[in-house]
């Protein structure tokens, strides 16, 4: 129901602001690998969401993370967190209070 709905929400919203932390602690060659896996969760959890500009950046973090430079790393995580951001206010806002999707 409606409840679950938006349980699976304030989840994913969750997750996903866990996962971008993550990811700006992580950096150097030693975590390439673990970039990727972490970009393709992202992307796939984007996907379902309907996030598709997350995804599809997400998606291009994946398919680089194995020789993408420091900075453009760094800039490419700016647009992840924009698009994210972005997204949250266009069309998860709506969808529940503030109370139901945590910040």
């Amino acid at each position: 129901g409606k409840e679950t709905a938006l349980e699976t929400l304030s989840l994913f919203v969750q997750e996903t602001e866990d996962r971008l932390k993550l990811l700006r602690k992580l950096s150097g060659d030693a975590y390439r690998s673990k970039i990727e896996r972490e970009a393709h969760s992202l992307k796939s959890a984007a996907g379902t969401f309907g996030l598709r500009a997350v995804a599809q950046l997400a998606r291009a973090l994946e398919r680089d993370a194995a020789h993408i430079t420091a900075s453009d790393y760094l800039a490419l995580l700016d647009r992840i967190e924009a698009a994210f951001s972005a997204a949250r206010m266009q069309y998860l806002a709506p969808v529940c209070t503030e109370n139901q999707i945590r910040r």
